[in-house]
């Protein structure tokens, strides 16, 4: 089984406090980050592990103090979600935020752990299976799902809930299994997208989607409905692209915008990409077709990642474009108190509730 680098910092960490080399603090998380070689996402990640083990403390904006007495979690949380295709050997998760965010505010009596799982066929059955070895009490799951909504592993799931674990989905909602869960409106989602292209009050608005996107054919059914009759609307499903692979990215883009009729000469060309492996490939495929200065932007998950990838090779002002909000915190707290609340009163609650993600302005830097 592949062990995470914020995993393998957890247990460097814990080896300097046995060792004494740290005795009631940690130090900062840009000297551990230095100290052992890894980004602060990952200390960050490691650090929030020993505090829900009850290792550390963390006051914001003073630092993480060790625990004299070591406290035993009282319930075990697990976490099961994918990882970017092909992107994973970088650490990437989409959605961080929201499972950092239910590792760190849980509660001190609350301990979770991380299952991660690829494309590869059998991968999310592997994770569930190894969940389900061990003692647990709650879990969250970003779920595969067909493409009518139904959970592709239904007989693992089923036996967590007749084991009496409390299951609460995220970003994903299957529709044939009782839990609760929480994500963001698909429709809401291209509404966003479309809103943000129409403020740039260009003739041409573009929609780039990814053709294996578990979500790509409800996404596509509303902007259909919505804006398919409307001249200038042009929705462009992609195959899937990496980092190594912008080049051909560049060149589906162009086959593509050439399907659409829009002139080589066209002035007035928005676009809207699913994620920023598109945004740099677009800009390619633009210059290429002679499109002049088009405004281009995606839901920027990966932006500070590319930009870092290619050590300042590019235009930075190309990554300084506005960034959709999954609401990863809105979604935190509900799945945190209805989590909280099954364990805590012995009880299973189907709740579902949907937010409607929405674009922040303008950003100046990469790291915004």
């Amino acid at each position: 089984m592949t062990i995470n680098k914020y995993e393998k910092v957890k247990d460097l960490i814990l080896a300097d406090i046995k060792n004494q080399v740290f005795t009631t603090a940690l130090p900062c998380n840009r000297v551990l980050a230095e100290k052992y070689k890894v980004s602060k996402t990952s200390i960050d990640r490691a650090i929030a592990e020993l505090r829900t083990s009850g290792i550390v403390e963390t006051v914001s904006r003073v630092g993480s103090f060790i625990l004299a007495e070591q406290k035993t979690p009282g319930y075990r949380i697990s976490i099961i979600l994918p990882t970017m295709p092909r992107l994973s050997r970088h650490g990437i998760i989409l959605f961080a935020q929201t499972y950092d965010m239910i590792a760190r505010e849980l509660g001190s009596n609350y301990h979770v752990n991380y299952q991660e799982y690829s494309n590869a066929e059998g991968s999310e059955r592997a994770a569930l299976q190894r969940v389900l070895s061990q003692k647990v009490d709650g879990l969250y799951a970003v779920a595969s799902l067909s493409d009518n909504g139904i959970l592709i592993n239904h007989d693992l799931y089923e036996q967590f809930r007749q084991k009496g674990v409390k299951i609460i989905f995220l970003y994903r909602n299957p529709t044939n299994f009782p839990a609760s869960f929480f994500s963001y409106s698909q429709e809401g989602y291209v509404r966003a997208m479309v809103e943000k292209l129409e403020s740039y009050r260009k003739p041409v608005n573009i929609v780039l989607m990814m053709q294996t996107h578990p979500y790509t054919k409800a996404r596509r059914a509303h902007f259909d409905f919505l804006y398919g009759n409307k001249p200038g609307y042009h929705w462009v499903e992609l195959p899937e692209s990496d980092i190594d692979h912008l080049e051909e990215s560049a060149e589906h883009i162009i086959a593509e915008l050439e399907k659409t009729g829009i002139s080589k000469s066209s002035q007035g060309v928005a676009i809207a990409c699913v994620n920023d492996l598109y945004v740099y490939s677009a800009y390619q495929a633009c210059a290429a077709l002679g499109y002049s200065q088009p405004d281009i932007f995606s839901d920027g998950l990966l932006r500070e990642f590319i930009f870092n990838h290619f050590s300042g090779a590019i235009d930075a002002r190309l990554f300084s474009y506005a960034r959709l909000s999954f609401c990863e915190e809105e979604i935190a707290r509900e799945a945190i108190s209805t989590m909280r609340f099954m364990i805590e009163q012995h009880t299973l609650i189907e709740r579902s509730k949907m937010f409607d993600p929405y674009f922040l302005g303008k950003l100046s830097s990469v790291s915004g």
